[in-house]
């Protein structure tokens, strides 16, 4: 690639002061923090939101006693997705999306649901809303769990509800290009307390690395100079499936840079927003992805049409 300006993928933008104040500032209480801004009761933090999802799988299936071993996705998701589910030694299958909408097609969602399911995720891909009504409903008829994929969704909001605290638990990621993106971790919430409370997470380092890489990230993705990693060998934009993630508590030092940087989320969410008005009026609606009524995206990527999708066959 030659030298010059290049746009890095994912945004990476938080306050120096942030970052400052994480080395500096003893560590304060980022769970009663995040669960204030979401209006839970409480959360747990991990290293990432794959860990927290494998901890949560993993003690469902225990506490099943092994009579359910699926866990029904949408077929276009996270790579981690599936790599949390694996890990739990449990099968996956899949339902459709409608590629016009994203929104979940709830006809393959119950041919795909069976006495082996053991837990439904939905999603709000590219921080895009999609309601749980359906997902309620359908498991308040067959007894699974219904699982909140907000990764790219904090900020977001449907019907007045947080994004992520619609379903029996809720997920959410500040890895880089994230709604917070503070470099990893992530927060597991649920309305049933006996579980949450089974989910062991231990602190395995302190979490300086993380931090300095976190620092590094915010000078190396500036346009004048991202050339330069774009050129190294380090795997930046590398889709892997990894079953061999850490598993351990999101790292103190980690947990003081988001405490630090909640109260830029609004406005980064604000910016995003302001962004997505000028391509949504720069493109023809063809192209574009419709937000459900009564929902308020994030948009930590804006997605395009190439072409005005065809009907889901059947």
């Amino acid at each position: 690639m030659p030298i010059g300006r290049a746009i890095p993928p994912a945004e990476t933008r938080i306050p120096w002061t942030a970052i400052f104040n994480a080395f500096t500032r003893p560590a304060g209480n980022f769970k009663d923090e995040l669960s204030n801004y979401l209006d839970v009761d409480h959360c747990i933090l991990g290293e990432s939101a794959r860990a927290l999802l494998f901890k949560l799988l993993e003690t469902r299936k225990t506490q099943d006693g092994g009579q359910r071993d699926e866990v029904v996705i949408p077929g276009y998701t996270c790579y981690s997705v599936a790599a949390s589910i694996v890990k739990a030694g449990l099968k996956i299958n899949v339902y459709d999306l409608d590629p016009a909408t994203l929104q979940p097609d709830f006809n393959s969602l119950r041919d795909a649901t069976s006495e082996k399911t053991l837990a439904i995720i939905f999603q709000h891909l590219f921080g895009i809303p999609t309601s749980g009504y359906e997902f309620k409903k359908l498991a308040q008829e067959t007894g699974v769990a219904v699982i909140e994929d907000a990764a790219q969704a904090l900020g977001g909001s449907i019907d007045t509800h947080h994004l992520g605290t619609i379903g029996d638990f809720g997920f959410y990621s500040f890895g880089r290009g994230k709604p917070l993106p503070i470099g990893g971790g992530g927060a597991l919430i649920g309305k049933n307390n006996d579980i949450l409370s089974e989910l062991e997470m231990k602190v395995s380092k302190q979490g300086y690395f993380s931090l300095l890489s976190t620092a590094l990230t915010q000078i190396m993705s500036k346009p004048s100079i991202y050339w330069l990693p774009e050129m190294l060998p380090l795997g930046l934009g590398e889709t892997i499936f990894d079953t061999g993630f850490d598993t351990s508590a999101m790292q103190s030092v980690v947990q003081n840079l988001a405490e630090n940087s909640m109260d830029t989320l609004d406005d980064l969410n604000a910016h995003r927003r302001d962004i997505a008005k000028t391509y949504e009026e720069a493109f023809d609606d063809d192209c574009v992805i419709p937000i459900p009524e009564g929902g308020s995206a994030v948009y930590t990527r804006f997605p395009l049409m190439a072409t005005k999708p065809g009907p889901l066959p059947g």
